[in-house]
């Protein structure tokens, strides 16, 4: 699965954004406060539909529209899976309720079709590390050397480093299933 384009609308910092995804490896460089952060924030919430970062949905619509009646924040992105392409949408809604109310809501589209939240989850795919995951990873020299250590292949097969109890960290190939369970335990340090 690859990402192939992302398009912003009203989401956090941006107000328009549309941009093709280069392939390979892609690094994201700037200043703070320059939307780093929003642009893989959008990237999971495609995958997830669900922050990780922001309190409510509330704060993922850009300020400047906030005032309307209707205020929608957008994010799309194509994506190549099993040899076809695929759009993935997903809208965050506040509308007005009563006097002072406001009411927030989220709708998605899978190839232009819309579809319950929970049956759009699995479309798209996305793993997020945080230095806030693990105090290991929090130090400078670590993250990357756990980064550089945690591979997946095209085919599923992954290759984690493993700590354990006794000795540093050895790397072995597992399942995808057991992969992600044991990137877990080395992240937060459980055996």
């Amino acid at each position: 699965m690859v990402l192939t384009h992302l398009s912003l609308t009203n989401f956090r910092n941006f107000s328009r954004l549309d941009m093709d995804v280069p392939p390979g490896t892609v690094l994201l460089v700037g200043s703070n406060a320059q939307g780093k952060t929003s642009l893989l924030e959008a990237v999971y919430m495609l995958a997830t539909s669900s922050s990780f970062h922001a309190e409510n949905d509330r704060q993922l619509i850009h300020f400047n529209i906030l005032a309307e009646e209707i205020a929608v924040a957008r994010i799309v992105g194509r994506f190549q899976r099993n040899g076809g392409s695929h759009t993935l949408e997903l809208r965050i809604i506040q509308e007005r309720e009563g006097f002072s109310g406001q009411k927030v809501r989220k709708e998605v589209l899978y190839d232009g079709v819309k579809q319950k939240l929970s049956e759009a989850v699995g479309h798209f795919n996305a793993v997020l590390f945080l230095p806030q995951m693990s105090p290991n990873m929090a130090l400078p020299g670590s993250r990357g050397s756990l980064l550089a250590a945690c591979s997946l292949s095209s085919s599923g097969s992954a290759s984690f480093p493993r700590r354990s109890r006794s000795g540093p960290c050895t790397r072995s190939s597992q399942s995808r299933s057991t992969a992600i369970s044991s990137s877990w335990e080395s992240i937060s340090g459980w055996s």
